[in-house]
């Protein structure tokens, strides 16, 4: 899909080239013509000859389906869970995988579990079997770290409990104190 094929009907002696049907042709009244189909389509090159005599070929120009990827919504998890990735390909015969393959129970199934320690983008990549290309989405997983956060403190120099610390505050930057 989205490339040119050159249709030819050089060499054959003739007045006259005529090319059916016109959509998607570059010329088609010339012997060669670029022909970009958005679909599977049969073409005919009808041939005639200086004598008025004709003749007909045809020909189908195959379309084969790019490459598609969607690796599915973000998603937020708690330190110590796992979540499944929903990955959707499309695009006819194609392989397909997932990296990195960091804590992932499997790069090469569309809906792997993922268990990162910490927040990861995981890639869907998806290769066209036919040589058509390749596709590649992101899913934002962000590992939520679980905050403890002191019901006191005391600040009195002893070394113990002298600040009020709340741990993994940094993973939530939106947090408001």
């Amino acid at each position: 899909a989205g490339s040119p094929a050159l249709l030819r009907g050089s060499g054959i002696a003739a007045a006259e080239f005529r090319w059916q049907p016109v959509s998607g042709l570059s010329s088609f009244r010339s012997a060669n013509t670029l022909a970009s189909p958005k679909d599977t389509t049969r073409y005919y090159l009808i041939v005639t000859s200086s004598e008025g005599c004709t003749d007909t070929a045809d020909l189908r120009v195959n379309v084969l389906p790019l490459p598609s990827a969607a690796a599915g919504n973000d998603a937020k998890i708690f330190s110590g869970q796992s979540v499944a990735l929903n990955g959707m390909a499309g695009g006819g015969d194609y392989r397909y995988r997932w990296t990195p393959d960091y804590k992932i129970s499997d790069p090469f199934v569309l809906s792997p579990v993922v268990s990162p320690e910490e927040s990861t983008h995981y890639v869907l990549g998806v290769e066209s079997a036919m040589g058509c290309g390749t596709a590649t989405d992101t899913v934002w997983v962000r590992v939520l770290k679980a905050v403890k956060v002191p019901n006191a403190f005391s600040p009195n120099g002893d070394g113990i409990n002298d600040y009020w610390n709340i741990e993994a505050l940094n993973t939530y930057p939106e947090a408001d104190i």
